[in-house]
């Protein structure tokens, strides 16, 4: 065949395909296993002529050598190899995976005649004078000649490393974000990233996390890796405490010598750090938290014990001075009358003194976890109405209203007799103090397993900005009218502990110039109760009779209340 026949079959058969074509058409066939173009069958013709022109990557395995011919859209896939492997042995062209994975595949496909297909497989290729960590989805497709054999190879790829790998980083900075979460401290931050980059070494073959020049964690191995690493894979990249000027520390990090460095890693290793820098800026507040919080509690203990001591100091004296005062007030010795006024007075605030150092007392023994319920089986309505009653006559002579609201419950309900006493006397002497004209509601229901004690008055209320407060220690509203203004500002407080004794809550809703509603909610039955502290029925005692001083001395006289009152 004369030179121009051959250069119109080249033309022909070779038409388009870019600078592929024009280096098909310009190669000397006669030197390759393929050899002349015009002995080339048919199919393989057909074949190339699709082969050029299309905008995948497609690559073509041919004859018994799998000769490569390839397009424009593969050639990245080439690299530097490129144009070198066009019309090369498969042996010469992918040298560094033939043997461990390729000529397989393609053999494979020759010998059935099946096609194969597979996702984001790995090839371990060098097209930039490194082995790389590829990925590519694949089709090698059989290619059938004139006689009905296989003679090559037609193969689809799309290469999704970059997918892939961005994959991959994420799911290890997700890790990262979650893991880090539950690190109290400093050194918990790093060596939770450490155990995390020690499962990635893929993207990060070794780790070491530094404060100063004092090694914090690692992760295993990595000063031995570090020291045979070499230079141009080992990054050092500084941490962040985010918000703070300057750094908290450094990471070094061993590159994956397998994939380039390209700015795509960089920004990688940068989230990490920046990852660990967030982590170490919770625990570092975490930490500060918590000597907070024991700074607290310690002053709480403190003053749960100062107060505790100082109750029990003062209630020797207030007794030594209770009892002499009742000899007074019972003695039949003449006296006048301003005397005997000034001698009632002295022992009205005494025993209002007693009942606040009483409250202290009481409280302080919660906070150090010395009180310990006795639940029996109660008949709750009429207890709540026996010591809601006990107001009626300082109520009303106030020229406002009680309203004792108790109706049977369906059956006996478990409570400390003295606890709940200490309850319904708080809440409604508390209703009594700050309410000047109206009425004052006691009112218990049960809805389902749940007891409700609701106390109503129309008082001067609470400001919103402080009803979230009212249960507070030591907590006590400023500026607000009431009978009386004694009080420790813990009586709401003791409220809702001996409340929480009992697995119950309380809630307060209360509008300024109309009135308050608290509610006291206690589960029925037992099965929330501790098993040891419940006691069979006992027999209900009468209420001790203990004198309450009246809230203000013009009211005259003192009332006939229940012990245990303590207004709050």
């Amino acid at each position: 065949m004369n030179a121009d026949t051959s250069n119109h079959l080249a033309d022909t058969v070779l038409a388009g395909g870019g600078e592929l074509g024009a280096l098909m058409r310009a190669l000397d066939w006669w030197k390759t296993p393929l050899g002349p173009l015009q002995t080339w069958p048919q199919s393989l013709r057909s074949v190339v002529s699709m082969l050029l022109p299309s905008k995948a990557q497609i690559i073509l395995f041919w004859g018994p050598e799998f000769t490569v011919l390839y397009n424009d859209a593969y050639r990245p896939v080439f690299g530097a190899k490129h144009p070198h492997a066009l019309g090369r042995p498969g042996r010469e062209a992918w040298s560094e995976i033939w043997d461990t994975m390729l000529h397989d595949l393609l053999a494979g496909v020759v010998r059935t005649g099946e096609a194969f297909w597979g996702k984001d497989l790995l090839f371990m290729v060098e097209r930039h004078g490194f082995l790389e960590e590829t990925y590519f989805d694949v089709s090698y497709d059989p290619v059938r000649v004139e006689s009905g054999g296989v003679g090559g190879v037609y193969c689809i790829v799309t290469e999704t490393t970059d997918r892939v790998v961005s994959s991959r980083r994420m799911a290890l900075l997700r890790d990262l974000a979650a893991r880090q979460t539950s690190a109290r401290t400093a050194r918990d931050a790093f060596d939770v990233a450490m155990e995390i980059l020690a499962t990635r070494p893929q993207d990060v073959s070794f780790a070491l996390a530094y404060v100063d020049d004092d090694l914090q964690s690692c992760t295993p191995e990595a000063e031995s890796k570090r020291a045979k690493a070499n230079r141009d894979h080992v990054r050092e990249l500084p941490i962040f405490l985010p918000g703070l000027d300057g750094h908290a520390g450094r990471l070094v990090v061993g590159l994956n010598p397998l994939r380039p460095f390209d700015d795509q890693y960089r920004s990688f290793l940068e989230l990490v750090a920046s990852q660990l820098g967030t982590a170490l800026a919770n625990a570092s507040a975490y930490e500060n938290e918590r000597k907070r919080a024991e700074a607290l509690a310690e002053i709480d203990r403190a003053k749960t014990a100062f107060f505790s001591n100082v109750s029990h100091e003062f209630r020797t004296p207030l007794t030594l001075i209770l009892g002499p005062l009742e000899d007074l007030l019972r003695a039949e010795a003449p006296r006048s009358a301003a005397d005997g006024e000034l001698i009632e007075l002295v022992y009205r605030n005494s025993l209002r003194l007693l009942k606040l150092v009483n409250t202290l007392l009481d409280f302080s023994r919660i906070e150090a976890g010395r009180v310990q319920a006795v639940f029996q089986p109660t008949n709750l309505a009429a207890l709540t109405a026996d010591l809601a009653s006990a107001f009626r006559s300082a109520i009303e002579r106030a020229g406002m209203e009680l309203v004792v609201d108790c109706p049977p419950l369906a059956e006996p309900t478990h409570v400390d007799r003295e606890m709940w006493e200490k309850i319904v006397l708080n809440l409604t002497s508390n209703a009594f103090k700050y309410t000047l004209e109206g009425a004052i509601t006691v009112s218990l229901r049960q809805a389902g397993d749940q007891i409700s004690l609701v106390i109503t008055d129309t008082g001067v209320g609470i400001p919103d900005e402080e009803q979230q407060h009212v249960f507070e220690r030591f907590h006590r509203v400023e500026a607000i009218q009431g009978r009386t203004h004694e009080g420790t500002g813990i009586g709401l407080a003791l409220v809702q502990e001996l409340v929480k004794l009992h697995g119950g809550s309380v809630t307060v809703v209360s509008q300024p110039g109309a009135g308050s509603a608290f509610t006291v909610t206690i589960p029925a039955g037992m099965a929330h109760l501790p098993a040891d502290r419940i006691v069979a029925a006992r027999s209900l005692a009468p209420l001790a009779d203990t004198t309450f001083a009246s809230a203000t001395p013009s009211e005259g006289r003192t009332q006939k209340l229940p012990s245990g009152l303590t207004p709050v």
